[in-house]
């Protein structure tokens, strides 16, 4: 037996009190936001490693010494972010560090 969401919502709303009566707790999904999609492309001059090595450490927010600052002025990032909730989606290309590391965060917010 399948239900719209409608009328699932609708039985669950006039009959929970039976529902819990009857020791069943009623759950169900009212509604579902999606979330972003983004793609991030990199060029680096520097190795695969050294760049996963940064880019990890600006994930977890963690201090860049200055070997890591090097890494990021040698790369350029391209980030293509879809919002699915709004149908929205943006382009942007950084070069080097101050830009790459504002995009960066603005991108996983």
């Amino acid at each position: 037996m399948y239900f719209t969401a409608e009328q699932l919502v609708y039985f669950v709303r006039n009959n929970h009190q039976e529902l819990k009566n009857e020791n069943i707790d009623p759950y169900y999904i009212s509604s579902v936001t999606y979330g972003n999609e983004s793609i991030f492309l990199a060029e680096s001059d520097s190795t695969r490693q050294a760049f996963n090595k940064v880019y990890d450490k600006l994930i977890e927010n963690s201090a860049l010494d200055n070997a890591d600052i090097a890494v990021l002025d040698s790369s350029n990032l391209l980030i293509y972010r879809r919002d699915s909730g709004s149908n929205t989606s943006f382009l942007s290309l950084e070069k080097g560090l101050r830009k790459f590391v504002i995009s960066l965060k603005n991108s996983l917010c």
